[in-house]
């Protein structure tokens, strides 16, 4: 049982530290790019230890491994609020009932306003063409 405990624990740093020696030994050059494995790996380190000391021990570019360290924390709280659910406030439907106010004039001057609460149950647009060819 202990076996299964150990291999769900995180890598420590010399673990993470032996991954990028291997690494480095047996790339074809030094201009290899680190592999995204080995960047995973430092970054989950920066939950125990300092960017700084990560930095140190596996001979990583501080600005580098903070980037990254950075860029997986904004990923993480991206994913977290995606995957946030439906929340229901209770309101009641009045609560988000609109209001307009809608005011009109024809060529004569003749003025009409109405003020709407809730949903309009006629058709604006049919009122607004009478009044306007009543006055015409």
């Amino acid at each position: 049982m202990e076996k299964n405990s150990t291999q769900s624990l995180p890598p420590s740093l010399g673990e993470v530290g032996d991954q990028f020696e291997d690494w480095r030994r047996t790339r074809k050059n030094r201009r290899e790019p680190i592999p995204a494995r080995l960047w995973k790996a430092a970054v989950k380190l920066a939950d125990s230890y300092s960017i700084n000391s990560i930095s140190k021990a596996l001979r990583l570019s501080y600005s580098d491994l903070k980037h990254h360290v950075h860029e997986q924390s904004a990923t993480d709280s991206i994913e977290a609020v995606s995957a946030a659910e439906f929340i229901d406030l209770g309101c009641s439907r009045n609560f988000f009932e609109s209001e307009c106010t809608v005011e009109l004039q024809d060529a004569t001057g003749l003025k009409m306003k109405m003020s709407l609460r809730g949903k309009a149950e006629f058709n604006l647009l049919q009122l607004a063409k009478a009044f306007i060819q009543k006055g015409a």
